[in-house]
């Protein structure tokens, strides 16, 4: 039924509010022309500027920052506790170290340059095998060993019960292509967040006797009633998607991985040439599980009671001259040389708060990547999406970052008049 308006309560007339929002919208924009105006002669600013006042010291902290935004963009990070000694002394008391190590490189995107449904007519990609075994004497006992995942579920440590998580593992799935079985090994060594003693209890959901057994390799789907129902080395080849560029930079995979059923368990075979991430619990790196590390480290304070073993002791944790808690980071390096290739360990204590920043930036140049790889998806080619695309998008916020660490007054004053950003709103021992 229609109500009248003028029967309408006062609170829901809004055209007494038109001239002021006019007024406020015409303010907006001539800020806007304002602040444009004054920063469209501004060239393209780098990660890492001078500015007046900066030292030397504040200038190596900031490359140090960006350095390390780059090292958790390229790579996929993995936080852990672990335990270690204080000093020299070999009966000295237990510690842990929150340690931060990169375990894969970072996950690409593959997004055709046309839509529509030409992947159709693409091949199939035969899966590379991690390894091949050979056995002369029995031939039954030859088989091609191929990287595979599996879902298990989260069991929670305390009440014993399923509430709907559930972990990604990684595991070798061996097949014999005599009579199609296969069998599956899993590594004893899984990723947990606390390696503490006594803290990495865990039990499988897949027994022992189903490692030993060799299980009839099935499809999870035959494609046509004729197909076999059994897996051949051929069909250990990742198929072609149908669907629009758009949809796979929304990390959908441009190929669909086979999978197969051992036994009732349903695994994912993947291609052993490329990294991937097993792993998706809380042990990547982010603000939520650095957060949830330190806590779990030293929930109690810096000195926290440990409980695991029998006899209580105590943790004596390693800190900063402030008492701030330190993450250790961790990086492996390569050296080639004449004598071989030599695996170099370096390890390096940072600030949570350092941590978080990188983090801030390297979750910046992603989302800066995304939306250059979207608009140029909707402009027509994935292939016009270029670094320096990416890189333009970070400019207005660099220009104003430029603005707020600026001594100068007439910068100041722009930031001011254009932003209402005045001086005492900006932290600039955070910049």
């Amino acid at each position: 039924m229609h109500q009248n308006s003028q029967n309408s309560p006062a609170y829901l007339d809004f055209n007494k509010n038109s001239t002021f929002a006019s007024s406020l919208r015409t303010e907006r924009e001539r800020r806007n022309q304002s602040w444009l105006s004054e920063t469209k002669t501004i060239e393209k600013l780098d990660s890492v500027f001078r500015s007046k006042g900066s030292t030397d010291k504040d200038i190596l902290m900031h490359k140090e920052l960006h350095h390390l935004s780059r090292y958790f963009y390229s790579n996929t990070n993995e936080i852990r506790i672990d335990p270690c000694s204080i000093g020299k002394v070999p009966n000295s008391a237990p510690a842990a170290n929150v340690t931060v190590m990169a375990v894969s490189g970072r996950r690409k995107i593959e997004v055709p340059d046309e839509d529509s449904s030409f992947l159709l007519r693409g091949q199939s990609r035969p899966l590379k095998p991690a390894a091949i075994h050979r056995d002369q004497n029995a031939a039954n006992l030859a088989c091609k060993i191929y990287v595979a995942m599996f879902e298990e579920p989260a069991i929670h440590s305390r009440t014993k019960r399923f509430y709907g998580g559930r972990y990604l593992r990684q595991c070798l799935l061996k097949y014999y292509p005599t009579d199609r079985t296969a069998s599956v090994a899993v590594a004893n060594e899984i990723g947990v967040l606390d390696r503490r003693k006594g803290q990495c209890g865990y039990n499988f959901s897949l027994p022992e006797s189903f490692h030993r057994q060799r299980h009839p390799c099935m499809k999870v789907s035959t494609g046509s009633i004729l197909s076999s129902p059994l897996m051949d080395l051929g069909d250990f080849a990742a198929t072609p998607r149908v669907g629009k560029a758009i949809d796979f930079v929304y990390r959908m995979s441009l190929f669909e991985k086979p999978m197969v059923e051992l036994g009732g368990k349903k695994f994912v075979v993947q291609d052993a040439s490329s990294s991937h991430r097993a792993d998706a619990s809380s042990l990547e790196l982010s603000d939520a599980s650095m957060s949830a590390a330190i806590i779990i480290r030293g929930s109690c304070g810096l000195n926290v009671c440990d409980t695991s073993d029998a006899d209580t002791s105590t943790f004596n944790i390693k800190v900063s001259d402030d008492g701030t808690p330190l993450v250790l980071l961790r990086s492996v390096s390569h050296d080639d040389s004449d004598e071989g290739q030599k695996s170099k360990d370096e390890a390096r204590p940072y600030r949570p708060s350092f941590i978080r920043a990188a983090l801030y930036v390297k979750s910046a140049r992603q989302e800066a990547q995304f939306q250059s790889l979207t608009q140029s998806i909707k402009g027509g080619s994935a292939r016009s999406s270029t670094k320096l695309k990416a890189d333009e998008l970070l400019q207005p916020t660099l220009t104003l970052l430029s603005f707020a660490n600026s001594r100068r007054k007439d910068e100041q004053s722009v930031l001011l008049r254009d932003l209402r950003f005045g001086i005492n709103h900006i932290d600039k021992g955070q910049l």
